[in-house]
């Protein structure tokens, strides 16, 4: 059972997302970095999604990693995008081998091929040269004689006639009915060229084949294999071993830690219902030989007679178990599993409050998942590894692949340059859900997020809302139906409205608040308007006109609020600041508005002394009181003045918007009134035509009739 939790987490962090990976090309053109990173995403997440071939390699990894702690992946061949899982009884490393293989210098890998898939190994459409085919041959009649001697051809003197046959019977050469041939892929590193490559020898594992163990099955000189040796071993680890270096042959798994408690905890369980079964049975003491032999023929459920000689232990006599031992016996075997395994469950911490916050439970769970999130840490790095080998044999150059041909294809029709078809221009990112898989940390984390949502911008708010959707529901197909992300994100409906606002408050006329919107979207928009048109002032003379200092004012006034008499009308940023989660937010919204309302001042002041100075230049007694009393007045004209712009510009548009209103329906009526009149003529002919029907049938009849009379 513990096993299992920690097996089905391994599984969710990996292998619930709707794609295994993100693919991100930051070397494209700026305007093509979104497009093509999602589409290349898309498409090579397709072909890995549909193949069962590369889930059930995923479901053997994450178990043999949870098991023994290291789960080897290898690329038999040189184009196929997807490696095979190797079970560890059948991989061989040398001692002290490091877990990043920088020391590695040879491995071997076990194989069974049946007769067929050997056969189409060395015989087929895209065979490697190297094979001795006359050994293999010999091997293969070997096999063919164990289990069927209907065929008289052999491999040995009609290699073409069995290939052939193997071809048209090759469910039956592939089946269980067949023997397996091992044989060992043995790689190896030859470093004495420019540069290490990685070579290749097939050897055979047993003598059963008829050949010896030290002639090789596949030797192709000097051809070079791989240039990396994660081009074809791939590992994957879930290591608890606290020893460095870390060493294959050292990791220790959670089963490793799992084995022990729990085989005392069975242990116990059996010794328990042992003793409970030995306690339900009736203990006979005997005095004398024949007391024994009269116990044997006593049938208590009969009559209940005991005869001289034969008395039953009473239970103050038997041997007792103290039951506290054993209660406090299976405590501790189920503390020690759960400290190993770290899978949170019901009963990881029974007394937990009721009415927990979303933050204590995370909390909470944090620290029970400890070390599970530690062993996931390290296996998304190494699956960043294995993701990264992947996309680069879909990019390789005349693939034999049919998959990485399609991608490649599509990739050109898509309008991708070549050159950019190619991972070391990529950044690939592995898909983990929240929580790294545990469903109880992911649904805590997601609440959270939703509960700060409006501390984000719009784009990171709808990712928060697809993984709080893939928490709730568990089903990333639906998440990507109602709340899809991934695409480039236009204007929310916040901003434009932001926008149109600021437009009309830089007119001098009053907004309302329009409620429902996103708060922060309204405030970043006003303000970044705001410090446009100041900077635009600042380079153009650093002298601001009238009106645009009575429309940044009034902007101000939007958005910090306003004092009508006695009554307070609040602005933007104190209805953020109503929520105590956004109150550092706001503040810092208050402080950026107050830098800039400071350079408005500045602008003002610098208005007030060029009308002063005007003022006194036209002989009007160079009083400053007259000179702002004058400006104050022009303020209130123009204000006056553009509201009734506005209001006439209002008027006309919705006197426009009527006009077209009118015309759209007057060209529906029209266009109602063209099919009617079409029905109508249509209904007018149709009756013609029946009309001109009948006339020929009975014209038709006429004759007919005169026809027949005079033949009588």
């Amino acid at each position: 059972m513990l096993a299992q939790h920690g097996r089905r987490q391994y599984q969710n962090a990996f292998l619930s997302r709707d794609t295994y990976f993100t693919i991100r090309v930051p070397d494209a053109p700026s305007e093509k970095q979104a497009d093509w990173g999602r589409f290349i995403t898309k498409k090579l997440n397709k072909p890995l999604k549909r193949s069962l071939q590369y889930f059930e390699y995923q479901r053997s990894k994450w178990s043999a990693v949870l098991s023994h702690g290291y789960a080897p992946g290898i690329f038999y061949d040189r184009c196929k995008v997807t490696p095979d899982f190797v079970a560890l009884e059948d991989f061989r490393v040398p001692t002290d081998s490091l877990c990043d293989l920088s020391n590695l210098y040879w491995f071997a890998v076990r194989k069974n091929y049946t007769e067929g898939e050997l056969a189409k190994k060395v015989w087929g459409k895209y065979a490697m040269k190297g094979w001795n085919k006359k050994r293999i041959q010999e091997i293969l009649h070997t096999v063919h004689d164990y289990n069927w001697e209907a065929i008289e051809a052999k491999w040995t003197d009609q290699p073409e006639k069995l290939a052939e046959i193997v071809k048209q019977n090759g469910g039956f050469y592939a089946g269980d009915a067949v023997p397996t041939i091992p044989l060992f892929h043995f790689y190896f590193l030859d470093d004495s060229g420019k540069r290490p490559e990685w070579r290749l020898r097939v050897v055979p594992d047993t003598q059963t084949l008829s050949v010896p163990t030290t002639e090789f099955l596949f030797e192709n000189g000097k051809t070079c294999i791989a240039t990396d040796v994660r081009h074809i071993l791939q590992m994957q680890y879930g290591d608890l071993n606290n020893k460095p270096p870390f060493m294959i042959h050292s990791i220790r798994a959670l089963g490793f830690l799992l084995m022990e408690p729990i085989y005392h905890s069975n242990l116990l369980d059996c010794r328990f219902l042992q003793h409970v079964h030995e306690h339900m049975n009736a203990w006979i003491r005997v005095g004398d030989v024949q007391g024994k032999a009269r116990a044997q023929k006593i049938d208590l459920f009969h009559d209940g007679i005991v005869p001289d000689g034969v008395s039953i232990v009473p239970q103050t006599e038997r041997h007792q178990i103290d039951p506290n031992i054993i209660e406090m016996a299976k405590k501790r075997m189920e503390e020690i599993k759960q400290q190993a395994s770290v899978s949170y469950t019901q009963d990881s911490e029974p007394g937990g409050k009721e009415n927990e916050t979303a933050t204590a439970v995370m909390a909470r769970v944090s620290q029970v998942n400890a070390m599970m999130s530690g062993l996931l840490a390290t296996a998304r790095q190494y699956e960043q590894f294995a993701c990264e080998e992947i996309c680069r044999r879909f990019c390789l150059r005349n693939s034999d692949d049919v998959e990485a041909r399609d991608f490649q294809k599509a990739c050109r029709e898509f309008g991708i340059p070549s050159v950019y078809l190619n991972v070391e221009m990529w950044e690939v990112e592995v898909d983990m859900p929240l929580g790294n898989g545990n469903p109880t940390m992911e649904m805590a984390q997601a609440n959270l997020l939703m509960q700060n949502i409006n501390s984000f911008d719009g784009t990171a708010q709808s990712e928060i809302k697809h993984e709080w959707l893939v928490a709730v529901t568990g089903d990333p197909r639906k998440a990507a139906r109602w709340q899809p992300i991934g695409k480039q994100l236009g204007v929310t409906n916040a901003q434009e409205h932001a926008e149109l606002a600021f437009s009309t408050l830089m007119l001098g006329v009053p907004v309302q608040v329009k409620e429902g919107l996103s708060l922060t979207e309204q405030i970043e928009t006003i303000l970044g308007l705001m410090a446009g048109v100041i900077a635009r002032i600042e380079k153009t003379g650093n002298m601001a006109r009238q009106d645009e200092i009575i429309g940044l004012q009034n902007c101000a006034e939007y958005l910090a609020g306003k004092e009508n008499g006695q009554q307070q009308t609040p602005g933007l940023i104190q209805k953020l600041e109503a929520d105590p989660k956004n109150k550092q937010q706001a503040k810092q919204f208050s402080q950026i508005l107050g830098k800039l309302m400071n350079t408005v001042k500045g602008f003002e002041q610098r208005f007030m002394e060029q009308q002063k100075k005007a003022a006194m230049q036209n002989g009007e007694n160079g009083q400053s009181e007259i000179a702002l009393a004058q400006a104050k007045a022009q303020a209130t004209m123009l204000q006056a003045g553009t509201k009734a712009k506005v209001t006439e510009a209002g008027a006309r548009q919705k006197l426009q918007h009527k006009d077209a209103a009118f015309v759209k329906e007057q060209q529906r009526r029209d266009l109602q009134t063209l099919k009617e009149e079409r029905r109508k003529d249509a209904a007018a002919f149709g009756d013609i035509q029946r009309e001109h029907v009948k006339t020929a049938e009975d014209v038709k009849n006429k004759r007919h009739a005169a026809f027949n009379a005079d033949n009588d």
